[in-house]
C-alpha cells in the first residue's frame, strides 16, 4: 500500500512541477517594437500606437522622432495594433504576440484622401 502511494504521490509532484515550472511562460511580458512611416517611408513621429484585444484597450504610446514604439504586452496571442496620425488614415493590423517575438512591426500610415479644390 505504501509503494503505490509513493508513485502517486511521485506523480503528483512531478505535474505540479511541470505546472509551476510553465507559470511564468504564461505570466511574460513581452515587448512589441516597431516603426511608423509616411506613405514615402519617411518616419513619422507623434503616432499614437496602440495595443488591442477585441477592443480593449492593453497599452498604448506614441512613436518617437525616428518613428520608433515600443509596447508591451502581458502575454501571447492575437492583438491588433492600431496607429493614428494627424493628417493620415488609421491604420489597424492583427499581430501575432509571442515569447521571443523578434521583428520589429513596421507600420506605413496611408494619406488622407482630399477634397478636390472647385
Amino acid at each position: 500500500m505504501l509503494g503505490s502511494w509513493t508513485k502517486a504521490s511521485m506523480g503528483a509532484v512531478a505535474v505540479l512541477l511541470m505546472v509551476l515550472g510553465a507559470l511564468p511562460l504564461l505570466a511574460q511580458t513581452i515587448v512589441l517594437k516597431g516603426h511608423v512611416t509616411d506613405p514615402r517611408g519617411n518616419a513619422l513621429p507623434k503616432a499614437w500606437v496602440k495595443l488591442m484585444d477585441v477592443g480593449r484597450l492593453l497599452g498604448e504610446t506614441s512613436s518617437g522622432p525616428a518613428g520608433q514604439f515600443e509596447l508591451t504586452a502581458d502575454g501571447a496571442g492575437e492583438r491588433t495594433i492600431k496607429v493614428e496620425a494627424s493628417g493620415f488614415r488609421t491604420v489597424t493590423r492583427p499581430v501575432t504576440i509571442h515569447p521571443g517575438m523578434s521583428s520589429a512591426i513596421e507600420i506605413r500610415m496611408g494619406a488622407l484622401r482630399r477634397k478636390p479644390r472647385r
